[in-house]
């Protein structure tokens, strides 16, 4: 009996590594995590400059008045995109057409900096993709920014965001 198990635990112990690297590929990684304040709005950031490389790109859809009436966040937008640019991975903002607000403060495609279009679709506010990242932000009393890493998620936004995409302006 010792030896039909020593045997057994042996053979299982050659193909644990096996089973753990199939059951990392099937799951992908899959994390939630949020971002509190001015300062988690930052740090946020500041996380995706370091990921970043020439291949990717950062999507997002329409940010609230409240956000960008706030110079502080404007100004921290305009930092980012900038550092974004100068490390050279893309981006393309997706508002509605009815969001003057969003048109006027956040169009600086003449600059450069990323692509924008306009869409007659309703969308929703506040959503950004990037790599296998979708943030979801919201901008009550204290921003905060709701981060989910999943692939499978992040294509499915992808995936919407580029069906807009191709019908905006």
């Amino acid at each position: 009996k010792k030896k039909n198990l020593k045997k057994q635990e042996e053979d299982f112990k050659k193909i644990l590594p096996q089973l753990k690297l199939k059951q990392t590929v099937q799951e992908g990684k899959q994390e939630s995590k949020i971002y509190v304040g001015f300062e988690g709005l930052k740090t946020y950031y500041d996380e995706i400059l370091k990921k970043a490389s020439k291949k990717d790109e950062y999507l997002a859809m329409t940010f609230s008045d409240k956000s960008l009436d706030n110079k502080s966040i404007s100004l921290m937008f305009q930092k980012f995109h900038q550092k974004r640019a100068e490390k050279g991975f893309k981006a393309k903002i997706l508002c509605n057409v009815d969001d003057k607000l969003t048109q006027n403060k956040m169009n600086y495609s003449k600059t450069g900096l990323y692509e924008f279009k306009t869409t007659n679709q309703i969308i929703p506010t506040g959503i950004a993709i990037f790599q296998d990242i979708v943030a979801t932000y919201n901008w009550g009393k204290v921003p905060r920014v709701f981060v989910i890493i999943c692939k499978e998620n992040a294509d499915q936004y992808r995936k919407f965001f580029y069906d807009l995409w191709r019908s905006a302006k």
